[in-house]
């Protein structure tokens, strides 16, 4: 009975430690698309280890790399920029991660690749691999469900209209 409630222990801090690790991951990288959406250069500066780089394919085929400093020079503080990201996905083993990040500027999808690393300081970006390709936005959609059979007390039902569509 020991050995057991011990494992159970053991496993239980252990998906604690997990889940921790992912969610610092996750606010790091959230601190990158944040910074760099609404020029927040504070937040770009703690999401990534300022030895960081970003690489991309160049001109000729070549590999250019951009250091961290270069790269947040170019938001400047308090400034919107018009870009849109999400995390697609976060994959965390011990003391490293990696991420998926999509963002949309203008007619273009960045697709990020970025890997980072558990520090004494938090989780750290310390490389963006990233590449783009022209995207069309198709518009914006609002999708409502409710479980109302009709439009509070006014005894009109509710049901699908498709000319607000």
């Amino acid at each position: 009975m020991k050995w057991m409630c011990s494992v159970l222990m053991i496993s239980l801090s252990l998906v604690a430690w997990s889940q921790q690790d992912y969610d610092g991951a996750k606010a790091a990288v959230m601190d990158y698309i944040e910074g760099t959406a609404h020029g927040e250069l504070d937040r770009l500066r703690n999401a990534f280890h300022p030895m960081a780089a970003l690489y991309t394919v160049g001109e000729g085929d070549s590999i250019r790399r951009i250091p961290i400093d270069t790269y947040i020079g170019y938001f400047k503080p308090g400034r919107e920029t018009g870009r849109q990201g999400h995390i697609v996905s976060i994959d965390v083993v011990n003391n490293a991660a990696s991420a998926i990040v999509e963002i949309d500027m203008g007619e273009r999808r960045f697709t990020d690749y970025i890997l980072l690393l558990r520090l004494h300081n938090g989780w750290k970006i310390i490389q963006k691999s990233y590449t783009n390709e022209p995207y069309q936005r198709k518009g914006k959609l609002l999708f409502v469900v409710s479980s109302a059979d009709t439009y509070g007390k006014t005894g009109y039902t509710t049901g699908v209209h498709f000319g607000e569509i």
